[in-house]
């Protein structure tokens, strides 16, 4: 409404306009009222006086409003929000959802206020999430906008649960817990608004009287009606408590970057003209169930019935969900055989050559050198007879490494729709952590199997599968080493290592029958060297036969060391349990026990219990992840 009035001028004063008991400080076209305090009807708090130059004696024009609009945002999403930690006054930034919340925010309001006059300043608290948001809304509304820092708007002081999660905080300080989980409510107790938090912190009555002040002072400073500020979720209940202190209504829990309205009247009257709207945030933006009033608990797993023992599943064939995925929707670069007892992986020219390096020479050998020391049939010398079970042990590992199903796990064609609330910035759900045995771990979704990947599990790039405690790619077999072929893999690797170093014993002793024939019973060493050097095959062999029973004597041990901690090759090489943090090491015995006899279970002993959830429990070290499994 516009009123005309008469200003008397003093001339003495020239910059100085008197209205009636309100004196008028003109700041360049504008008059701005200055009061010490509001007073009911008289609409002091957005008046202003417009003349045209500073030396005005009359003709003034009085815009009265009867109330001041306040914007309020919550500021955009940080790690500690999405890990559900409460975060007070400890000054962390945003990560980059906040940052494109800040973005979209921004435009939402550059948009709303398009045909409004915009305010000179955008207040916000002086903790850089806040800060940041703020600065990023106020470059959007004009070169002119400055932000504003107030510490008012700063967040609750919590004290002694900044930096917990929700768990620890309510296990370890409940009653401050139960204090801070009314940060929304309006309808409190009067002994709960009045409870200072531990360790330093504030109470409810604090924050609230600090912050309405604030928004106050900011609505009286304003020339133009409107006040924005960017502040953060305590505060924000705080001052939803103060426009509706009696309220019985429940009111949503307001979510990183949403917009909030209050109409703020002169004589200090407040009203909620629209609550933590979030409609601006979309795509990659929208808000993450990350907030302390919401359920993040995803999932619980429970195996009570312990699988058959030795799990010969390349006999009794692999689960209902499996097979069916195996036999009618296979999408990996494997050929499944026999409803998913077998997987052919990279048989040419992979197994074939492999196959064709170690049976042919052993085959020449258990025909040509070995007869020479057993003087008869083989079978019937007891050395010729351990070679030959050995020979047939390894025949069979090496068929049962190569071709067995080793894990394959079943992919969706699409992402499941629970988990697009969860996506991060690229559309992919964000990690989930798992709790097992009291650790946490992180464990990342595969964007190409659609699932997130279960417990020792990785994504192979050679086969194309989601494999189950996937140990290492094989080259030589051409087939991952994993879960259900992990055994005869070990198998097939101390077999050889025995079995070449028979066969450097029996090849000593075929230079050693040579020499005694040519030089005599008292040849000696260089007798010998020379025998090596009359037959080139023989010398051939026998280096062959040192070379590889070193490889597979070191990866013998390497195993050994590795099925002692229960650690897979990918786990150790990676180093993803540190400061021995293992939750799968039980100990040697029941280590080797889960791995041999038992695969398929996930813990060596007792019930295994895995709970998983969208942020952190509280033992998780960034150094403990299947981020990359």
């Amino acid at each position: 409404m516009l009123a005309e009035v008469c200003a008397d001028w003093n001339p003495q004063h020239p910059s100085r306009l008197k209205l009636g008991a309100f004196r008028l400080y003109p700041r360049d076209r504008l008059a701005r009222v200055q009061l010490g305090s509001w007073t009911p009807g008289a609409y002091a708090m957005s008046r202003y006086l417009e003349y045209s130059n500073p030396n005005l004696k009359q003709g003034c024009h009085l815009l009265s409003r009867p109330f001041c609009e306040v914007i309020v945002v919550r500021h955009g999403e940080t790690d500690w929000n999405q890990q559900l930690r409460v975060q007070g006054t400890t000054d962390i930034n945003l990560n980059e959802r906040g940052r494109l919340q800040a973005q979209m925010c921004a435009r939402a309001l550059t948009k709303l206020l398009e045909s409004r006059e915009h305010p000179r300043s955008v207040y916000s608290s002086e903790l850089r999430r806040a800060s940041l948001t703020a600065s990023v809304i106020a470059a959007s509304l004009g070169n002119s906008v400055e932000v504003q820092e107030d510490p008012r708007l700063n967040e609750w002081n919590l004290g002694s649960i900044e930096g917990m999660r929700k768990d620890d905080a309510a296990s370890r300080h409940a009653d401050d817990w139960s204090v801070f989980s009314q940060w929304c409510a309006t309808n409190v107790a009067e002994e709960v608004t009045k409870y200072a938090i531990s360790g330093g912190g504030e109470s409810m009555e604090e924050v609230r009287q600090r912050a309405a002040l604030c928004i106050e002072e900011a609505c009286r400073a304003s020339t133009c009606g409107l006040v924005i500020a960017v502040t953060h979720g305590g505060v924000l209940g705080q001052l939803l408590r103060h426009s509706e202190p009696n309220s019985q209504e429940p009111r949503a829990t307001p979510t990183n970057a949403c917009i909030s309205r209050f109409r703020v009247q002169p004589g200090g009257g407040w009203k909620v003209l629209s609550w933590a709207t979030s409609d601006h945030l979309t795509g990659d933006a929208s808000p993450a169930a990350a907030d302390y009033g919401a359920s993040k608990y995803c999932d619980l797993v429970r195996i009570k019935e312990p699988p058959p023992k030795l799990g010969l599943t390349f006999i009794f064939g692999v689960e209902k969900s499996f097979h069916e995925y195996l036999t009618t929707r296979y999408q990996g670069s494997s050929t499944v055989l026999c409803g998913g007892r077998f997987a052919l992986g990279q048989l040419w020219p992979n197994s074939a050559s492999t196959f064709a390096l170690t049976f042919l020479p052993g085959y020449w050998y258990m025909r040509e050198q070995l007869p020479v020391v057993t003087e008869g049939p083989v079978y019937l010398d007891p050395l010729g007879l351990v070679q030959l079970v050995l020979g047939i042990t390894i025949l069979v590992c090496f068929v049962l490494s190569a071709t067995i199903n080793p894990g394959i796990i079943p992919r969706n064609e699409k992402m499941p729709q629970e988990l697009e609330q969860h996506l991060d910035l690229r559309g992919v759900p964000c990690h989930r952590f798992l709790k097992i045995c009291n650790i946490t771990l992180k464990q990342k979704y595969c964007s190409t199997c659609n699932i997130f990947r279960p417990p020792r599990s990785k994504h192979c790039s050679f086969c194309d599968n989601c494999v189950l405690r996937f140990d290492h790619h094989c080259t030589w077999l051409g087939n991952c080493v994993a879960l259900y072929n992990y055994r005869y893999f070990v198998v097939l690797i101390y077999s050889a290592t025995i079995f070449l170093m028979l066969c450097i014993y029996v090849n000593s002793v075929v230079y050693g029958l040579q020499a005694h024939q040519q030089f005599g019973p008292d040849y000696g060493f260089l007798d010998v060297l020379w025998v090596l050097t009359q037959d080139a095959w023989l010398l051939l062999f026998f280096l062959y036969c040192l070379a590889l029973m070193l490889a597979v004597l070191l990866l013998s041990v390497y195993h050994t060391v590795i099925s002692i901690q229960n650690l897979t090759t990918n786990e150790h090489v990676k180093n993803y349990y540190r400061d021995g943090q293992n939750p799968f090491d039980f100990g040697p015995m029941k280590n080797c026990r889960q791995i041999y006899c038992f695969p398929e279970l996930v813990l060596p002993e007792g019930e295994d219990k895995i709970e998983a959830d969208y942020v952190p429990f509280g033992s998780y070290s960034d150094g403990q992840s299947f981020d990359e499994l």
